[in-house]
């Protein structure tokens, strides 16, 4: 299953990364404090958040124990150690999206 698991991220992860050139018009790009441009930050939360939510929602609680090596079937041990796997600047939307799934929320990011 940790094949699956890991299949399924890097699938989402190349998909992610699919589209078109940055000087798009219809790319979100937005001015930083410290004047860089970049992909709008709040649009990849969202894209980490729905893949996070997907995956923590079709594996089972053992699985996702077992391959992740949470301390505990607790939802939101699984959901930090799925998070961990992030870039610390994601790993928030990663947790929540992991959380939801698992305690049955509906899928929303803020």
């Amino acid at each position: 299953m940790k094949r699956l698991v890991m299949a399924c991220v890097l699938v989402l992860f190349v998909f992610a990364g699919c589209g078109s050139d940055s000087d798009a018009p219809d790319d979100p790009l937005t001015e930083d404090t410290t004047g860089h441009v970049g992909r709008d930050k709040n649009a990849t939360d969202a894209s980490n958040y729905d893949i996070a939510y997907s995956i923590c929602g079709t594996a089972s609680t053992d699985e996702l124990v077992n391959d992740l090596g949470a301390a505990s079937s607790d939802p939101a041990d699984i959901a930090d150690a799925y998070a961990e796997g992030y870039t610390e600047a994601f790993q928030q939307a990663a947790y929540e999206g992991c959380l939801d799934a698992l305690t049955g929320q509906s899928k929303e990011w803020p």
